[in-house]
C-alpha cells in the first residue's frame, strides 16, 4: 500500500510510488527472517534496482499463513506499491511494475541462494 499522499505524514505512508519494489519487513501476519529480507535486497543491489522497505503499519497477505504452515516454510514477501488498493480503481507506478517483476525474475532465477541464506534446503 503506497500512503504518499497530501496530508499523510511520512511516518504513516507504508510505502511510497516511485521508491522500486517494497520489501516487507513486517506486518500484521508475518515477521520476515531478517537475513531473507538481506538477501532480497541483495539480489536487487547485484540487478541495480531500487527498492523500498514496507513500514509494517498495516494489512497482511498470504505470507503469514505459509510461513506458520507445517514446520514453517521461510516466506518472503516484495510487492508493488499501489495507491487505493481496496478501491476499484488502483494506481501504481510503471516502473515500480517493472521493477518488482525484475526483481522477482532474479529471485526465481537463483532461489537456492535465498534458501541458504536461511538455513533451509
Amino acid at each position: 500500500m503506497a500512503a504518499d499522499t497530501p496530508g499523510v505524514l511520512p511516518e504513516r505512508q507504508p510505502a511510497r510510488q516511485g521508491g522500486g519494489p517494497a520489501i516487507t519487513v513486517a506486518d500484521r501476519s508475518v515477521i520476515v527472517n531478517r537475513t531473507l529480507v538481506a538477501a532480497i535486497e541483495e539480489v536487487a543491489r547485484a540487478e541495480g534496482l531500487s527498492c523500498q522497505y514496507k513500514k509494517p503499519l498495516f494489512g497482511s497477505t498470504n505470507a503469514g499463513p505459509i510461513h506458520r504452515s507445517k514446520t514453517g516454510i521461510p516466506t518472503g514477501v516484495v510487492s508493488v506499491p499501489c495507491r487505493y488498493i481496496h478501491a476499484p480503481c488502483q494506481t501504481m507506478r510503471l516502473s515500480d511494475y517493472q521493477g518488482t517483476r525484475s526483481l522477482l525474475t532474479a529471485v526465481a532465477r537463483n532461489p537456492s541462494s535465498l534458501l541458504a541464506s536461511v538455513g533451509a534446503t
